[in-house]
């Protein structure tokens, strides 16, 4: 888990910024604390990732909370969770049936097993596994190398288990995250200068996903007695995926506007 904290947080740094950019060309429209919620959601589902990607595989650990995803958001939307306004669709038997695809897709490749490869010189371990040291003596010298201690079945199959728990919370979060801006926009009477496009809540909900990050980070940090462990070499790839991910959200509520 220790490994992906700091990595957030310099993506939530970046996610940060690209919201203050839209808040300027917004105008500053009308913070809504309320919407800092769905940026918590966010934060808080994707601080698994590392642990589900390490217990289950990136494949899968996405497919399952892809499909759990689908399901909470089109949950949200259909039935009008959380005091949202139900969304009816126009051909109910093609809602259900591609719910229904997404359903069985799931089933499907949750069936798949990963395949493990032993190797005479084993380099990193994965999540939960423990390592020692062995110092060996040879003519050119002492070498050191990790040898990973291999977990057993009951182990793997604990870890496979706990993957797949996580991973059905962070799709649930991720459905749910965008609940609250939805929420606001549908009941005017309860906000101030309600405004019904999406890049007015952009600063609000990204403020929400820094701020969760931070929360994380300096948990841990607290929990370490302030030596936690960075990573340096993350900073760059994570700050980049934050600007695109940030930049992506921002395109998607657009489109979210106009479609509507």
């Amino acid at each position: 888990l220790h490994l992906g904290l700091f990595t957030q947080w310099v993506m939530g740094a970046a996610i940060f910024v690209i919201g203050m950019i839209v808040n300027a060309y917004e105008g500053f429209p009308t913070f809504h604390p309320l919407a800092m919620l769905g940026g918590a959601l966010w934060a808080t589902g994707n601080v698994t990732a590392v642990p589900i990607l390490s217990m289950i595989g990136m494949g899968m650990g996405i497919l399952v909370w892809g499909t759990v995803n689908c399901l909470c958001g089109w949950a949200a939307g259909r039935f009008g969770l959380f005091g949202l306004h139900p969304s009816v669709p126009n051909s109910v038997l093609l809602n259900y049936l591609g719910l229904t695809c997404v359903l069985i897709g799931g089933v499907l490749f949750s069936q798949i097993h990963p395949t493990t490869r032993q190797h005479s010189r084993i380099s990193s371990p994965s999540y939960g596994e423990s390592t020692i040291r062995n110092v060996r003596g040879n003519s050119s010298g002492d070498e050191d190398e990790n040898v990973s201690l291999l977990p057993s079945p009951v182990q793997s199959a604990n870890k496979r288990i706990l993957g797949i728990v996580l991973s059905l919370f962070a799709g649930a979060f991720y459905g749910f995250t965008f609940v609250p801006v939805i929420y606001i926009q549908q009941h005017p009477e309860q906000f101030k200068d309600v405004s019904p496009r999406g890049l007015s809540y952009v600063f609000a909900h990204y403020c929400g996903i820094f701020l969760t990050s931070t929360l994380f980070l300096l948990g841990y940090v607290l929990y370490k007695r302030n030596r936690p462990f960075i990573n340096n070499r993350t900073v760059l790839p994570a700050y980049t995926t934050g600007t695109m991910w940030a930049i992506a959200q921002t395109a998607w509520l657009v489109e979210r506007y106009a479609v509507e």
